[in-house]
């Protein structure tokens, strides 16, 4: 297409038709900016829900683990007191265990030193050795016993 040259008096003459050309195209190009800006409000408002709901499930999360993390200190802070009381509760039984054996030395000084029957004797004797095999079964207990509160807190801190 020929490009039509335009003449100063042309434009002169027909003023009306150019100015409405030129705010048409104005008016065509605002529209546009205008669809644009009210696209880009739109997405960036449906972004903002988003990120507002990942925001508050994130807190509903963080809250939860809060939580969680305060009980199982709770927890923690119970066994390491039940832990404590059976160290004391252990070291008491040792102590009652150690005396235990000295009077049972005690016993076995104050009968070699009688006449005593064989039977008594022997029979004081197994007592003895029950009284040994009873307390490394209660050992062997209280070893599982604290093998399994172990296992436990860790089981419960995972």
């Amino acid at each position: 297409m020929p490009s039509r040259i335009v003449s100063p008096l042309s434009l002169l003459l027909e003023p009306s038709t150019h100015l409405f050309f030129v705010l048409s195209a104005v008016n065509l190009v605002n529209r546009d900016q205008l669809d644009i800006l009210a696209s880009l409000r739109e997405s960036v408002n449906e972004d903002k829900a988003d990120l507002e709901a990942e925001i508050q499930k994130l807190k509903n999360l963080n809250k939860d683990l809060s939580e969680k993390n305060k009980m199982q200190l709770e927890q923690v802070n119970l066994l390491l007191i039940e832990k404590v009381n059976l160290q004391s509760e252990s070291i008491g039984h040792r102590e009652k265990m150690l005396q235990r054996e000295r009077d049972f030395g005690d016993l076995r000084a104050s009968l070699s030193d009688k006449d005593l029957h064989e039977d008594t004797k022997a029979r004081l004797l197994s007592l003895y050795e029950e009284n040994l095999a009873l307390r490394e079964q209660n050992k062997i207990a209280s070893d599982k016993l604290t093998k399994a509160r172990q296992v436990m807190v860790h089981l419960q801190i995972r």
